[in-house]
């Protein structure tokens, strides 16, 4: 499934899934669903996707709504993460990877 900015996939996105952004340069970085987060008390889902960064060897971690759109309160962010951390951590302590 690609995207570009601006321009989100029309069914929801799933994990397994690749999601490419289209960068203002006209470069695209491909970016794989990790996890779905259900925040129930405000009926909103998180997506967290992930990509290899090459330059550094690390990865890049965003943020988006089920359709691909970037989510922008810092705050909405953080917590995800926080959660996808967790999540991570209890994936390998189970014998999970993460």
């Amino acid at each position: 499934m690609s995207s570009s900015n601006g321009e989100g996939p029309s069914e929801p996105l799933d994990v397994g899934e690749v999601l490419e952004l289209q960068m203002e340069g006209g470069s695209t970085l491909a970016y794989e669903v990790r996890a779905i987060f259900e925040d129930g008390d405000a009926n909103v889902s998180y997506v967290v996707l992930e990509r290899d960064a090459e330059e550094d060897g690390g990865r890049e971690v965003i943020v988006t709504d089920l359709y691909g759109n970037l989510i922008e309160g810092e705050e909405q962010v953080r917590d995800v993460l926080e959660n996808y951390d967790i999540f991570n951590e209890e994936a390998g302590d189970s014998g999970g990877t993460g």
